[in-house]
């Protein structure tokens, strides 16, 4: 409910319960940059680690849809939805991604990645999804600054090596903002969430399977467990819980109390990054986490009603 005791999002949710989802939900995927920073460290390569992230947690998504008695369809329709999702909204992005993290603290990948709500409104912009409005252009402005400030100045990063890495994962929210309006147009009625999501990680998992042995990526679990191999079994629970709470939080508050949840990640990662690797950030780093932050808060401001 607001503050006027109306349900939050018109959905019926009570608020304790939907701002408790999307504080654990947040804290869960902040956490995700984590344990992909400690497997990439530890000398997994990037897709041998998502081999096992898409791999491992479509394993389990199918075994429970099976046990649903909701397997995923498997008609044109479909098949043409999942290859879209699964190649460029998980495999490809995630590949990019993995692949930055290498060359910078965690943290700011997760600014980065936070990025993709405020490109989504342009995008639905420049295709006439989405009416253009002035304050939602300030948030993309903003956003873009915030990117600005990582890139730009010398003293703003670690290492200045950085910036070019930071620029190439810019590349992952731009393909997430194409795959998102995608999903809206295109979704297959009649079939659930959760039955969407186990057809996408499986169609994700066979682009990601011969990426593995093209690059000479694989990874083997090892006994006993490497903190590398831990992660890599955390990152599979999270996925797993993470897509369940995804879609409870989607159906008790809607989607633009949803996206809400960009803030709760880019600050979580943060904090993570800070407790578990000791990154610590220049005042152009805070200045830019702000800008973006501001920059989210006005693209997914609501228009008053007219009177």
């Amino acid at each position: 409910m607001g503050s006027d005791g109306a349900p939050v999002g018109g959905h019926g949710a009570r608020p304790w319960q939907a701002l408790m989802l999307l504080l654990f939900l947040g804290t869960l995927w902040g956490g995700t940059f984590t344990t992909a920073k400690i497997a990439l460290d530890g000398g997994v390569a990037p897709a041998g680690y998502l081999f096992w992230q898409i791999g491992g947690s479509g394993a389990v998504l199918l075994a429970v849809a099976a046990l649903r008695r909701r397997a995923p369809p498997i008609d044109r329709r479909h098949l043409f939805y999942y290859f879209v999702t699964g190649a460029f909204g998980l495999a490809l992005p995630n590949l990019i991604i993995m692949t930055a993290m290498q060359h910078m603290p965690s943290g700011l990948a997760a600014i980065v990645i936070n990025t993709a709500p405020l490109l989504t409104y342009v995008f639905a912009v420049l295709f006439a999804f989405q009416s253009f409005r002035w304050v939602r252009m300030a948030g993309f402005l903003c956003g873009l600054a915030g990117i600005g400030f990582m890139v730009v100045p010398q003293a703003s990063l670690p290492n200045p090596d950085m910036a070019p890495w930071i620029l190439f994962e810019c590349l992952a929210p731009c393909i997430y903002s194409l795959t998102n309006l995608f999903i809206e147009r295109h979704r297959p009625l009649g079939t659930d969430s959760f039955t969407l999501v186990a057809g996408t990680l499986a169609m994700a998992s066979l682009f990601i399977v011969p990426s593995v042995f093209v690059l000479g990526q694989q990874h083997m679990f090892s006994w006993p467990l490497q903190p590398r191999d831990m992660a890599i079994l955390a990152q599979v629970a999270i996925s797993c819980v993470a897509y369940g709470l995804m879609f409870e939080l989607l159906r008790l508050a809607g989607a633009v109390y949803f996206s809400q949840v960009g803030y709760i990640v880019s600050l979580t990662a943060l904090a993570w990054g800070t407790v578990l690797f000791g990154e610590r950030h220049s005042p152009w780093v805070w200045a830019a986490v702000g800008l973006i932050l501001a920059g989210l808060a006005l693209v997914n401001r609501r228009a008053r009603p007219a009177s």
